[in-house]
């Protein structure tokens, strides 16, 4: 039925001189980080380069999310929790129903741990669906041609960077992002493959490719 798919407006800038104070907010720059633009330390400086992208990283990221788009994603993730909780619903009736009504304590534990079962398995299930298609849609995009897996390892050295920037300069964060630069707040871990993972496979498609290159000009030759 179709899909829109929003562009940051820091793909327009071409270089640091592009940034300022004034055009932070235009830019749709958080807040919290606008004061960052004119840190001169050596960690603010990294975060305003970070926010520049090459063309290569803006055109694969463009064509990550629109290959993201193109599947049954969404849906999946809509359904999913009315598909898992009348299952549940079933299983605790049939539970609570079998147990005696003294002492209440049992029926009340055992109607807590079914729950607390039931929100393991969504999140399970929807970590492990956004993790396909992440995978997926990182796949699609590097058989586009090795243009486009430079870009998306671009892209994501930019993040890495960004977030060793932050984990630096903010007061909390080294609780907010990791040594190697990935988010490792609880929402992202359960919804986002890490950035190193992503880029390290990138980095082998890419490896992959220059020797498949090599090996078909070797056979012309």
């Amino acid at each position: 039925m179709g899909s829109y798919i929003g562009i940051p407006r820091i793909y327009d800038l071409n270089s640091v001189d592009d940034i300022s104070i004034q055009n932070a907010s235009d830019l749709n720059i958080q807040e919290q980080y606008t004061k960052l633009i004119n840190d001169k330390s050596e960690f603010g400086q990294q975060f305003v380069k970070s926010l520049i992208f090459s063309e290569r990283a803006k055109k694969y990221s463009i064509a990550r999310e629109l290959l993201l788009t193109d599947n049954h994603r969404i849906l999946i993730k809509s359904v999913l929790s009315s598909v898992l909780l009348i299952p549940m619903y079933a299983l605790g009736y049939y539970v609570y129903d079998g147990l005696p009504p003294k002492p209440a304590r049992t029926r009340a534990l055992a109607i807590v741990l079914l729950s607390n079962i039931g929100v393991i398995l969504w999140l399970l299930i929807r970590t492990a669906t956004e993790n396909f298609y992440q995978k997926k849609a990182d796949e699609k995009v590097c058989d586009i041609g090795e243009e486009y897996i430079k870009g998306g390892i671009e892209y994501y050295e930019t993040l890495i960077q960004r977030n060793l920037a932050l984990r630096k300069i903010l007061p909390d964060g080294e609780n907010m992002y990791s040594k190697q630069g990935n988010q490792i707040e609880f929402i992202s871990e359960l919804s986002e493959l890490p950035l190193t993972y992503r880029k390290k496979y990138l980095e082998n498609r890419l490896k992959d490719c220059i020797n498949e290159n090599k090996e078909t000009s070797t056979q012309f030759d």
